[in-house]
């Protein structure tokens, strides 16, 4: 990712107020994408629970139904909609549940090309000089993590903090559109279990 945060100081030297406030700025930022992460997990686990709490009764009820009567054949139509219905409702469900866990994996590296290794690579001009990012300081060894943490100045700080709330936007923007596509296919299982069930009363009318 570099240090694009270092990059203004070579053109024109930042007086210690505005560098403060950029960092306040940037750190207001990187706070922000921390509660979207979090909002956004929070809203998977609502929904989830919600959703197939929700399915598993409307299922129960369906497969509940009985014949008042065992000498009454069931309309053929509406029994293969029930039929159906069900089946879909259940494959639906299981695919929103595929798409919540992925909403809810964690990301446990940020995705800068750099692994922290103890290489000439890792070292090299491009790593990035202060991780922020959990995944990529567990990687460095606890003297090294210190040596960065009490070595870099004002403006390799400014650039982590920059580049981890960029990290974890992208990070809450995954969860997002995993929990988006989870939501409309819970919704349609609900919605085709419904079908089922009212299918399940009809067939013997």
């Amino acid at each position: 990712m570099g240090n694009s945060a270092e990059s203004p100081s070579r053109k024109r030297r930042l007086s210690r107020e505005e560098l403060n406030k950029r960092i306040e700025r940037a750190k207001y930022v990187y706070e922000q994408a921390n509660r979207w992460i979090e909002n956004a997990d929070s809203k998977v686990a609502t929904s989830t629970g919600v959703y197939f709490g929700a399915f598993g009764v409307v299922t129960f009820l369906a497969e509940r139904v009985t014949s008042p009567d065992q000498s009454v054949v069931p309309v053929a139509w509406i029994a293969a909609m029930h039929t159906f219905c069900f089946w879909a409702s259940i494959v639906a469900m299981m695919l929103a549940l595929v798409f919540f866990t992925a909403a809810l994996y964690p990301n446990l590296e940020s995705g800068s090309g750099c692994k922290w290794t103890r290489s000439v690579r890792a070292r090299s001009k491009e790593a990035r000089k202060f991780p922020l990012y959990y995944g990529d300081i567990s990687s460095l060894t606890k003297d090294e993590f210190k040596r960065r943490l009490y070595g870099m100045g004002d403006g390799w700080f400014l650039g982590g903090i920059a580049d981890d709330a960029h990290i974890n936007a992208r990070t809450c923007l995954r969860k997002m559109k995993h929990y988006r596509v989870g939501l409309v296919l819970s919704s349609v299982a609900v919605f085709l279990a419904f079908i089922s069930l009212l299918a399940r009363y009809s067939m013997y009318g």
